[in-house]
């Protein structure tokens, strides 16, 4: 005959998983558009970093993000007309 005792949990037990579900959620919400984000710098074969020099690896980086974001507002509707910018507004 064999006994089963009763799962016993504690509530420093029940209070640690839910700090984890916590954690999972905060990291499913947070991952993808980070993810997303890396994915665009690394793209088309720009995984290494191509000057040995911080200063130089840093101004590219900072180009490269700015590239990034600029083709993105132009994609959104982002124009110049007569030396000012503007963003079309879009119909919802």
């Amino acid at each position: 005959m064999s006994y089963e005792a009763p799962l016993v949990v504690s509530a420093s037990f029940a209070a640690l998983q839910a700090r984890l579900l916590m954690g999972a959620v905060s990291r499913c919400r947070w991952r993808p558009p980070v993810e997303r984000a890396v994915a665009w710098l690394v793209h088309h074969g720009n995984r290494r970093l191509r000057y040995r020099s911080t200063l130089k690896n840093d101004a590219w980086l900072h180009t490269r993000a700015a590239a990034l974001n600029l083709r993105r507002l132009i994609n959104l509707g982002l124009t110049r007309i007569h030396g000012t910018w503007h963003l079309t507004p879009t119909a919802t």
